[in-house]
């Protein structure tokens, strides 16, 4: 009698477990919320989840901000759920979320992603990322690629490494087999959107923006200067004492010993090549076959990178404190000499009117006939290229000799005033090439710039300003092309 109670008892058991399914949580399909947001303003989120059973499910959201939501209310299996939140501190913010279904079955915490919060103050450091290598930490001297498409942020680092980097400061990938090889010029995104860059060394590369190398090319030369973008995406760049042109699939096109230095080469819209040379004390321009079209000799080395006023004009400084403009022709147009050389490229304001800055820090605006006016000074050693956002602020960058902590600017263009002064890392190597790091400007108006302690990320005003350059290398692609 036991024996069959037994059995009959085992039978339930077994018949019981066939019949009971066990009830597992609800699984994350996706969730969708903005990279960057500011302080006190509202931020949502929104997500969906499946619940294996089909049972409706409830959502608790861990803002990152030692703050939780409440459970939400039980939505369908595979629906959306939007919730909100407002920060009330900047700073960059893991969120999580954790799912139940309405038995009660609950899901781990899921990390779904970071935020970053802006504060409202212009110049306020949003964030910072940093290339942390074996308790090191990395110089950054390029000027980085803004992509507002993909809302991403390219640029390398003194240790070889070329990051993607989100507009929250997150990284999303790396690129790093070049160990020990400094790149100190700036970056290049062709129209495709593959990414150019030179080793120090003379290695040069380009990755798709997914980070995956396309091709690599050794050069044999020492690279400070930035590529330039042609009118057919070929990618032209100076050496200490050569000039190379090649193709978007690196195949060397033609190649010169003339030229030479740290100034990076400008292209016009019909594809042709102009580029200061401190080797030579020259100017040339090229065509796009390597044909020299024009050429002007000097008794004082040419320090900065010609860049475009409008479409037949263009600026280029000397040593002497002269600044020339030529047209497109060849033909010498007007010549001032401005007290202070000049080795960063300015900015176009508008049809009539640019900007340049000396190497002192002593602001210009001029126009098309060569008159200037003095706007505004700050003293300084050095200084980097001009960027100007819709809003008429313009920022740059000015470092003194010895001092620890270079400064942003931020000026208002209307007011002349200026109105902010952020203290950011000082290039220790940077005296070696007097090339400092341009500021950059997304499209949120945050303003972006390379550092001795890793790319800031610092509020500014208004997103860039389109105008026909408006900013180092004339856009965010860091083309240098017209």
């Amino acid at each position: 009698m036991k024996n069959l109670i037994l059995k009959l008892l085992l039978l339930i058991i077994l018949f019981g477990g066939l019949f009971c399914k066990r009830n597992r949580p609800p699984e994350l399909i996706e969730a969708n919320f903005p990279s960057t947001g500011k302080v006190n303003v509202t931020v949502y989120f929104k997500i969906k989840a499946k619940d294996p059973e089909e049972k409706e499910v409830s959502f608790k959201f861990d803002f990152g901000d030692n703050t939780q939501s409440e459970w939400s209310p039980y939505v369908f299996s595979e629906s959306v759920y939007t919730d909100t939140h407002t920060y009330q501190h900047a700073g960059q913010f893991d969120i999580n979320v954790k799912i139940k279904d309405i038995e009660g079955k609950e899901s781990e915490w899921i990390k779904i992603g970071k935020i970053a919060i802006a504060p409202l103050e212009i110049g306020e450091i949003f964030w910072i990322f940093v290339c942390d290598d074996d308790g090191d930490t990395a110089a950054f001297y390029s000027t980085p690629i803004i992509d507002e498409q993909d809302s991403m942020i390219y640029v390398a680092c003194e240790f070889g490494h070329l990051h993607a980097v989100k507009f929250n400061g997150e990284e999303k990938w790396r690129f790093s087999p070049l160990e020990e090889e400094k790149v100190i010029s700036s970056l290049l995104m062709d129209d495709y959107k593959y990414i150019y860059f030179v080793t120090e060394e003379g290695k040069f590369l380009s990755l798709t923006k997914e980070g995956n190398l396309r091709w690599e090319r050794e050069l044999y030369n020492s690279f400070y200067a930035s590529p330039a973008l042609g009118k057919s995406n070929e990618i032209y760049l100076q050496s200490e004492d050569s000039i190379f042109a090649f193709s978007n699939t690196g195949e060397l096109l033609w190649t010169k010993r003339q030229g030479g230095g740290n100034n990076s080469p400008t292209v016009d819209e019909e594809g042709n090549i102009y580029l200061g040379s401190e080797k030579d004390n020259a100017v040339f321009s090229f065509d796009p076959y390597g044909i020299l079209r024009f050429n002007f000799y000097f008794n004082s080395s040419v320090i900065n990178s010609p860049f475009f006023i409008n479409s037949k004009e263009i600026l280029f400084s000397l040593e002497d404190n002269r600044v020339i403009c030529i047209d497109i022709r060849g033909e010498t147009l007007w010549s001032r000499n401005l007290g202070e050389p000049i080795l960063s490229s300015g900015i176009v304001f508008d049809d009539s009117t640019f900007y340049l800055i000396t190497k002192y820090g002593s602001l210009f605006r001029g126009d098309k006939n060569g008159n200037f006016l003095p706007i505004v000074s700050v003293s300084c050693d050095l200084v980097s290229s001009l960027a100007i956002s819709e809003e008429n602020y313009l920022y740059f960058r000015a470092r003194w000799e010895d001092e620890e902590y270079d400064t942003l600017y931020g000026i208002d263009l209307i007011s002349n005033n200026i109105i902010f002064r952020t203290p950011i890392p000082g290039d220790d190597e940077a005296e070696d090439w007097e090339i400092i790091s341009s500021p950059k400007i997304g499209p949120d108006g945050i303003i972006y710039i390379s550092t001795a302690k890793g790319l800031f990320a610092i509020v500014g005003k208004g997103k860039f300003k389109n105008t026909e350059w408006y900013s180092f290398r004339k856009d965010n692609r860091n083309t240098g092309r017209r």
